[in-house]
């Protein structure tokens, strides 16, 4: 027997209902109950875009990461990005994942350009479009706000770059403007505590420090506070232009490791030792204790001009690396217009369309007008490098010269012009032409960069070699005058003598000292412990001397032990500063050549991508707008296989299996381009493309195995004293490491050092090089 019943009614708005029932003798249920019927509205889907919610620029990886909030009351049944390429582009969409089952949802995805045939300056348009689950009135539609995404040029990116570089480098001029007259406030400060301190001592009352004077101080220790502050900001705006150029330029590793170091530079200027001397300063002033304000003031003195020095060196290491950064940025320039003039010239080679030859001609004349910024921003750069004795600005100027002198910008314009009035041939001519020429200045303007970086490289080497020496030759002396010291019996002429042969040594680790702070401004491998060691060198001589003066001989000894001791460890910080120099040198250039074939292989992944699309959309015919796609394929393929064969000529050093592969790769492009550029568009071709990409990403895993061994053969137990040393100053390095341990050793032998520090020395070259300590 059946006793359920089920019926279906559609809602459209508010209502009642009753089941009324009737039995098969027909008799009815009396007064049926009334129930109501509450009709829900069925509300428009919401939807807002989290990430990145606003108008950007394109990074290097060509994608834009997306994270997209929505609700809906019953849930969803599709989401859609719409985009199109402006101006006249058409409107394309890609569909996003959305979960069907909930009615809330934040989703992440990834939107890939690396297809879109992007030149620098386009911009595309987007937004996101949602749609509910309504079956009955048919989906309702969410619109996000549309938002557009740009492809940034080098030039562009690199320009910002510098505009932030030039701001920081006024704020810290400004700043070590404000430094220096806070410092001359605290000397006059302090001449008038001494002169007090006088005073008392001499049994003449004295007033205590006006409310002025303090108000003065507070008001230096204030400037002090917001200087630190400053230099904080500093360091995030360092980090953030580190971050801009690992986004757009994934070929500026060893610029990027030189803003990290800046960073650290800015963040260690405060040291703990002013933050101590600070809070000692502001203690003393609330208390009645001339003494303790004395002191603290002096020390606050010592810290502040500390921090003086430091900030100036910050701000010398600032400007040459802005002035690095803009010849990195004018080689970047040249090779990007490079690789854009031979995709226009592969374009010009296949079009017939009148309408293609003024789109052609529109991006030619863009074309010229970034060369002739080039030529202009290289003009400006070596006015900069002016200002520093060791940089190549003739160099850079010559570039400049031979750009005007080749009419590179008027030959530009003059192809556009040809190319407006459909002459192909002409325009095909000139812009060979003007591909070689940017080519050569690309090549020109490397060797620039590249000798720049080993004449400093060299030049900086040989300024902390001459300083070891100098600094060996000083503790000798030292020692030798130790031992003249130690001499029981003598008169005051003789300690005078003493004195005066001090006061020399004192004058020459002076000299030594001021070599290395100018050396300091141009590497940051002179570390603060190189500093502190100089420092302790100088203070104890000039006691040393003190006490000479007041023949305190004993006294004497131990400042001139001290001292020795400080210029020992002067030195072997200075060898460690050598050594790390050249393992960065050579670490950095291995990091480049690693990132330069990932950089390609993304490339290669694009193109292999696009080939992949073309064919499945074709299926096998070639249409005028495929030869086009076509063409501009070879165009990247051959940019491409330009990239290589420069990076192949850069790496003729490092002889050996990667080498090799490089040229087999470049073969493999070479064939591509000629195939492509005849339209035999095959499977062939395809598998062809892919034996490309698995071999560059083959070669970057390669050179990732080599370091792997590399520190895997580094493990203790190895004669480092012997190595073979990376970098062109690395053999340097190492014979003149070698040599200072045999002489060091040698003097220990021979009883030259005392026995407290003997012990000290062969621990320590023996943890350097594992050579067995001989009793």
């Amino acid at each position: 027997m059946n006793d359920t019943a089920a019926a279906l009614l559609t809602v459209r708005s508010d209502g009642r209902y009753r089941i009324s029932l009737r039995n098969a003798d027909g008799y009815e249920n009396v007064n049926p109950a009334w129930y109501r019927i509450i009709a829900l509205p069925d509300r428009m889907p919401s939807l807002r875009i989290l990430s990145p919610g606003r108008d950007t620029d394109l990074t290097e990886n060509m994608v834009v990461p997306f994270l997209v909030s929505a609700t809906d009351d019953f849930g969803f049944s599709a989401m859609n990005l719409i985009h199109r390429k402006e101006p006249e582009g058409e409107e394309r969409f890609n569909p996003i994942p959305v979960d069907t089952e909930t009615t809330m949802m934040t989703q992440p995805f990834v939107w890939d350009l690396s297809n879109e045939n992007l030149f620098p300056g386009d911009v595309v348009t987007y937004r996101i479009e949602l749609y509910d689950n309504d079956t009955v009135s048919g989906p309702k539609r969410a619109v996000s706000r549309t938002y557009t995404v740009r492809f940034p040029s080098i030039e562009e990116i690199y320009e910002q770059i510098d505009d932030t570089q030039e701001q920081q480098v006024t704020d810290m001029e400004d700043l070590l403007q404000e430094q220096e007259e806070s410092k001359k406030k605290i000397e006059a400060l302090n001449r008038t505590l001494e002169q007090k301190a006088r005073q008392e001592a001499e049994g003449i009352q004295t007033q205590e420090l006006s409310w002025e004077q303090k108000k003065e101080i507070e008001s230096v220790l204030a400037g002090q506070e917001q200087a630190t502050d400053e230099l904080l900001k500093a360091a995030e705006a360092v980090k953030a232009t580190m971050e801009a150029l690992e986004d757009h330029d994934s070929m500026s590793q060893e610029l990027i490791d030189k803003m990290d170091q800046l960073r650290k530079l800015f963040q260690e200027i405060a040291t703990p030792e002013l933050l101590e001397a600070m809070r000692d300063l502001k203690q003393a002033l609330q208390a009645i204790d001339d003494e303790q304000l004395k002191a603290s003031m002096e020390a606050f003195e010592f810290e502040q001009e500390e921090f003086l020095k430091r900030l100036e060196r910050s701000l010398s290491i600032l400007k040459r690396i802005r002035t690095e950064q803009q010849l990195m940025a004018a080689v970047r320039q040249t090779q990007d217009l490079a690789a854009r003039q031979d995709e226009l010239r592969y374009a010009t080679e296949n079009t017939s369309d009148g309408r293609e030859g003024m789109d052609l001609a529109e991006k030619q004349e863009q074309l010229g007008k970034d060369t002739g910024s080039l030529q202009r921003g290289l003009e400006r750069l070596a006015d900069e490098m002016e200002a520093f004795r060791d940089m190549p600005a003739e160099s850079v100027r010559d570039a400049s010269r031979e750009m005007e002198r080749q009419e590179m910008t008027g030959s530009m314009e003059q192809i556009a012009s040809q190319l407006r009035l459909g002459r192909m041939q002409q325009a095909k001519e000139g812009q060979t032409e003007m591909s070689q020429a940017l080519t050569s200045l690309g090549q020109q303007l490397q060797e620039i960069q590249d000798q720049l970086q080993e004449d400093r490289m060299r030049e900086i080497a040989e300024g902390m070699r001459r300083a070891m020496h100098q600094l060996v030759d000083l503790s000798v002396g030292q020692e030798d005058l130790n031992e003249r010291t130690r001499q029981p019996g003598g008169s005051v002429t003789r300690i005078d003598i003493l004195s005066e042969d001090q006061q020399g040594l004192s004058d020459g680790a002076s000299l030594v000292t001021n070599d290395l702070v100018s050396i300091a401004r141009k590497t940051m491998f002179i570390s603060p412990a190189i500093g502190r060691a100089l420092g302790e060198t100088l203070n104890s001589m000039d006691r040393a001397e003190g006490h000479l003066a007041e023949q305190e001989r004993d006294s004497a000894s131990e400042e001139q032990l001290a001292a020795m001791e400080a210029l020992n460890e002067t030195v072997l910080a200075l060898q460690r500063a050598m050594r790390n120099m050249a393992n960065s040198g050579s670490s950095s250039g291995m990091m480049d050549l690693i990132e330069r074939l990932q950089g390609m292989a993304r490339q290669q992944t694009g193109i292999n991508d696009q080939m992949n699309q073309m064919m499945d959309e074709s299926e096998g015919q070639m249409d005028l707008q495929t030869q086009a796609q076509v063409s501009r394929l070879a165009a990247r393929q051959e940019a491409l296989r330009k990239s290589l064969e420069q990076l192949r000529r850069e790496q003729q050093v490092n002889q050996g299996q990667v080498l090799g592969r490089l040229e087999e790769i470049e073969k493999e492009m070479e064939d591509t381009v000629r195939e492509l550029q005849q339209y035999q568009i095959d499977p062939a071709l395809v598998e062809r493309q892919q034996r490309i990409l698995s071999r560059l990403l083959d070669a970057s895993r390669s050179i990732r195995g080599q370091r792997r061994e590399e520190r895997r053969r580094a493990a203790p137990g190895e004669d480092l004293a012997n190595r073979p040393s990376p970098g062109g100053l690395s053999e340097d390095l190492t014979r003149f490491e070698r040599t200072l341990r045999d002489d060091v050793l040698g003097r220990i032998d021979e009883g030259a050092y005392p026995q407290e520090y003997e012990a000290l020395i062969r621990a320590y070259f023996r943890a350097l090089s594992h050579v067995p300590v001989v009793n």
